[in-house]
């Protein structure tokens, strides 16, 4: 990524803009544009939240930041604005006394509640008939976007399982700066995958290489073609 790691708190992770959004599945630009802002003149909007690098020289951003951007691209696929989704934040930050809200525990709950008074508030009709609002939730922030994640006693979200249905990849701030990693062996997904480009896509010698099984260095070339998006 091109960053001073010496710079980086321990148990924070870091990701460029370019990785987290191949992570979170939208674009670079616009991930910019929810956690950087904007000003284009005629238009101005700012960052949804303080970043966990905002006060850095660091071209980045936290773990954290990376989850809760990707709750964000949710809310944005089903048609929620920039400025009802800046309003549940603040709104559910109050209520939950919680930083990074959106992917706090107690959000897949509450979370139902916030929106309704969120959009009942701004008056914002764009995601549905607003009477039928207290299902709505149900279809944005489906189970499994939550099921793929540990939280810790709290309620604070610990670490992210990002193929769906598989513990094999994990990303977890405690670990290479938060990199994907495989889970079982702690070596970084970047490092299988570019073993396999060395030795030309032989699954074997990769395997005995790093002592893994065929079946890790396959789950790490399925998440890398999974993440291979044009950002």
């Amino acid at each position: 990524m091109g960053l001073d790691t010496s710079k980086i708190p321990l148990n924070i992770g870091l990701y460029s803009y370019s990785d987290a959004a191949r992570l979170v599945d939208t674009k670079s630009r616009e991930l910019r544009r929810w956690l950087q802002g904007y000003d284009t003149g005629t238009a101005h909007s700012d960052p949804l939240w303080k970043t966990e690098y905002a006060d850095t020289e660091i071209d980045g951003i936290g773990f954290r930041d990376l989850l809760e951007s990707r709750l964000v691209r949710e809310f944005r696929c089903h048609g929620i604005s920039l400025q009802a989704i800046r309003a549940a934040a603040q709104f559910a930050r109050e209520e939950m006394s919680a930083a990074y809200p959106f992917t706090c525990e107690k959000f897949q709950t509450d979370g139902r509640r916030i929106f309704a008074t969120v959009l009942e508030t701004t008056g914002e009709k764009s995601l549905v008939d607003i009477s039928k609002r207290q299902n709505v939730f149900v279809g944005i922030v489906k189970p499994s976007l939550y099921a793929s994640v540990d939280f810790a006693p709290g309620g604070d979200a610990l670490r992210w399982y990002p193929l769906a249905r598989s513990k094999a990849i994990v990303v977890d701030p405690r670990f290479a700066f938060g990199q994907p990693v495989l889970a079982d062996y702690g070596i970084p997904v970047v490092t299988i995958t570019d073993a396999l480009i060395a030795e030309k896509g032989k699954v074997d010698r990769v395997a005995k290489m790093f002592n893994i099984t065929r079946a890790a260095v396959r789950k790490a070339e399925e998440f890398a073609k999974r993440a291979a998006v044009d950002n």
